[in-house]
């Protein structure tokens, strides 16, 4: 009642439900809110940041996954210009939660390809999660993506990385963007 019945309405600090939903991880609650109309895409007073941007900051890709299905963009910039994918980077086991020793087999990528960081040879901008197929049969503890170029180790210590890989930044002899090994 305070909005007015806006389910945009903020608080004082610029924070809409579903961005507070969103920082809280309940589900149940942002889908209701985005059932009932509230903008994925709205940006708070502070930082400038989406329900998206909280989503994946915090490693809460189940959210993720529903705001992007209610079309929250990939590409909308905080006030320091940062997409929703460079705030995310954690290990695989945060991002499964109640079994810290999992190990991923497939590994999915998407968001900017600006700088070949997605590991598809996608590009530009990648809506929907696809496999990164050169980790395929690799048991993956640990992934760390950015901006600029992306790392993956194995169960058994195997280091990959990819993206903008000039002057060796990467870690591999030649200077091709795309590089994983």
């Amino acid at each position: 009642k305070k909005s007015g019945g806006n389910i945009d309405g903020r608080n004082a600090f610029g924070l809409s439900a579903l961005h507070l939903a969103t920082w809280r991880n309940h589900l149940p609650i942002v889908r209701r809110l985005l059932d009932a109309g509230a903008d994925p895409d709205a940006r708070d007073g502070e930082s400038g940041w989406s329900s998206l941007h909280r989503a994946l900051h915090f490693g809460h890709l189940c959210i993720a996954g529903v705001l992007l299905q209610f079309g929250a963009s990939l590409a909308l910039e905080d006030t320091k210009g940062r997409t929703p994918v460079d705030l995310i980077s954690c290990p695989v086991s945060q991002a499964n939660g109640d079994f810290p020793d999992a190990v991923a087999t497939e590994v999915f990528s998407w968001g900017s390809g600006t700088n070949y960081q997605l590991g598809t040879g996608n590009v530009h901008i990648q809506k929907l999660p696809c496999k990164v197929e050169a980790l395929h049969g690799s048991y993956i503890k640990t992934v760390a993506a950015s901006k600029f170029h992306s790392v993956a180790v194995s169960s058994n210590g195997e280091l990959y990385t990819w993206g903008f890989g000039r002057g060796g930044r990467l870690g591999h002899p030649d200077i091709h963007r795309l590089a994983i090994a």
